[in-house]
């Protein structure tokens, strides 16, 4: 019943005859090294990580690698998630329970079949870029870094019928480096069979802390690199990453503290959907970067090791999510804590005193 109403409700992971496991690693958090320890001490207060409690691939002080082949998995459209079809569970390895109803609920995608028998991989339509960034993309990128899949192989990508362009341009990073991409996009009707799914993941129980791979950081920049050419630039040493469109957490006084840090040479990047170019640039070429708690901090993965981060965010909710990004790339990370939230996440911050803990950090940088 499972398969005809295409309802896959909880997780599985297939018999061992069926997985032909390519790497499996576990890497203790960088957070916790001395370095670290006031800022991680400073998030851990009023701290709102996300915990997933059915993940149990591995423990909450570490990240999991797996980059698997597994075989028999059906990919139905209305989902895009991978799904063991021989036990009716949607393949997550290490996780236990029930899938959210907006992963799982059920579709009408047994109309038409298309099968795959090369290797095979499917990107699920996240929605939030740092996790589609960090969590998905990059352990693909270190399958690709590690082997998993090679210049010259052919590889089907399944993806939603409509992507945001950054995704495509990782796509595009790929055929660039010599891997032959077959991409296929289903509509919610529709399924693929994979006879070779590449199952390749990081896990932590930790939502924030999903993140793993960071010697895939080089190869993920020139990824992008290869797709955007010439149109990623660099905004200088130091950058300001200004959050535009986004109903919540405005913040009183940033305007003030741009004003104030433009006279100390940074420049300021407003990141959209559209100008992925000029984020990876701007990352991957800064030795300071200063931005509000958000998803476009997940830029710091594209940063070389040594620059500093200095993330913005309330004094009564926090996250170590950039943080975490942070330690594992090798920056220095610096929290500018403001006041507590307001209607739609709000807060404030002092101006001045926010320009001296900033500059009191990069003097000579």
């Amino acid at each position: 019943m499972r398969s005809v109403t295409s309802y896959f409700p909880d997780y599985g992971w297939p018999a061992a005859h069926r997985i032909t496991v390519i790497d499996d690693t576990r890497r203790a958090h960088r957070l916790f090294e001395p370095e670290h320890a006031e800022a991680l001490a400073t998030l851990s207060l009023h701290n709102f990580d996300a915990v997933d409690q059915d993940e149990h691939a591995c423990g909450p002080d570490e990240t999991r690698f797996i980059a698997a082949e597994v075989s028999n998995v059906c990919i139905p459209g209305h989902i895009l998630r991978p799904v063991d079809l021989e036990a009716g569970r949607q393949l997550l390895f290490g996780h236990q329970g029930l899938a959210h109803w907006g992963e799982a609920y059920p579709g009408l995608s047994r109309f038409k079949d298309v099968f795959v028998d090369g290797p095979c991989i499917s990107l699920p339509p996240y929605t939030h870029y740092g996790h589609m960034l960090t969590d998905i993309l990059a352990p693909i990128a270190e399958g690709f870094r590690i082997g998993a899949f090679g210049a010259g192989e052919a590889l089907t990508i399944v993806l939603p019928d409509q992507v945001r362009p950054f995704v495509s341009a990782f796509v595009d990073g790929l055929s660039e480096r010599g891997v032959r991409v077959t991409r296929v996009s289903i509509g919610p009707t529709e399924r693929v069979i994979a006879r070779r799914y590449l199952y390749i993941r990081t896990h932590c129980p930790n939502r924030e802390r999903i993140f793993g791979t960071p010697e895939a950081g080089s190869l993920l920049t020139s990824l992008f690199a290869a797709t955007y050419d010439d149109r990623m630039k660099s905004y200088g040493a130091r950058v300001y990453l200004k959050r535009t469109g986004a109903k919540a957490r405005a913040v009183a006084g940033e305007d003030q503290l741009i004003d104030r840090l433009k006279r100390h040479g940074f420049r300021v990047l407003e990141a959209d959907w559209n100008n992925h170019a000029d984020q990876v640039g701007a990352f991957s070429n800064a030795g300071v970067i200063v931005g509000v708690h958000g998803a476009g901090l997940a830029n710091v993965v594209f940063s070389r090791p040594g620059a500093q981060v200095f993330e913005i965010l309330a004094g009564d909710w926090r996250k170590t999510s950039v943080l975490h990004w942070a330690a594992e790339t090798g920056l220095v990370y610096v929290p500018i804590v403001g006041t507590s939230e307001q209607h739609l996440q709000a807060f404030s911050i002092d101006p001045a005193r926010a320009e001296d803990q900033i500059m009191s950090g990069v003097v000579g940088r």
